[in-house]
This record gives structure tokens, C-alpha cells and sequence, in this order.
């Protein structure tokens, strides 16, 4: 199964950073919460795109170094651990921002942490 969650998060990632490098206000327009967030800033949303690309990678590059797959992970789960601040500075909301960030941000990061972690036990 963490072969499975790793290869999953990995290619989803590399979907994400390719959307937001090439077609970063259709990213912008069309992540449900992303509007609500704040302004549209085209260096930010490419920049964060990058490091996607990189987890991304990494975590599909680990299927030849499984090692690789925790350090993949990590930027990820940082971001979520950012996330979680910005759940609570806006008061706990349940709303399409909470949503997304629970699909498209936590689940994501903290399931491939959990598999490199588990994947690094076993080599």
C-alpha cells in the first residue's frame, strides 16, 4: 500500500506543478478556495509549483532509492503543518478552503509521509 500512496502523490504532484507552471491563473481560478485566499501572484503559485515538481519527483525517484522517498515528503508535510496555523488563525472554519485544504493538502502530504516512512523501515 505505500508503494501505492507514494506513486499516487507523487504523479498528482507532478500534475499540480505542471498546471502551475504553464497555466498558473487556471490554476489560480479553478482550486475551489484558492480565490478566497487572496490575490492572484504569478511568481508565488510558479515558486510553490517548483517545489511540488521536486516532492513529486522525488517521491516517484524513490521507486529507484527508496531513501529519497521521507526527504520527498517532508516539504509537504511542512506545508500542511503551515496550513493547519492557517485553519486555525481563521477560527476553525468549515468551509471550501477548510475542504481543500483537508483533500488537496493534508491527506496528500501526510499520507506519503507516513508510506516513506514505512518504506524506509523496510529497506
Amino acid at each position: 500500500m505505500a508503494r501505492w500512496i507514494i506513486w499516487g502523490v507523487g504523479l498528482s504532484y507532478i500534475g499540480n506543478a505542471l498546471v502551475m507552471w504553464f497555466a498558473p491563473h487556471f490554476w489560480y481560478e479553478n482550486v475551489p478556495g484558492i480565490v478566497e485566499m487572496g490575490l492572484y501572484h504569478k511568481h508565488l503559485i510558479r515558486d510553490v509549483g517548483l517545489v511540488y515538481l521536486v516532492s513529486g519527483a522525488g517521491l516517484l525517484w524513490a521507486f529507484k532509492n527508496p531513501s529519497v522517498a521521507v526527504f520527498a515528503a517532508l516539504w509537504p508535510a511542512l506545508h500542511a503543518l503551515y496550513h493547519i496555523a492557517i485553519f486555525f488563525d481563521r477560527g476553525l472554519p468549515l468551509d471550501i478552503i477548510s475542504g481543500t485544504n483537508l483533500m488537496l493538502i493534508q491527506i496528500p502530504a501526510w499520507a506519503s509521509l507516513w508510506a516513506a516512512l514505512k518504506w524506509a523501515k523496510r529497506t
